[in-house]
């Protein structure tokens, strides 16, 4: 919420079937429902990298 109260976006990366076991770097938002976008990231990185491009250009966070 620090992150949204200062203008900034949360976007959530979901890897499927991808344990990343339970340090609490990794599961300390689990729980937060608040997210502007969740990225379902279920195929290459080029992928993963367009859909975080897109998600920028409609946040108009970088012009094209």
């Amino acid at each position: 919420d620090a992150v949204k109260s200062k203008g900034g976006i949360m976007i959530r990366i979901n890897r499927p079937g991808n344990d990343t076991g339970k340090h609490l770097s990794e599961i300390a938002l689990d729980d937060y429902k608040n997210w502007n976008y969740v990225i379902d990231n279920n195929g290459t990185i080029e992928d993963l990298i367009e859909k975080v491009k897109e998600i920028l250009i409609q946040e108009k966070i970088i012009l094209v």
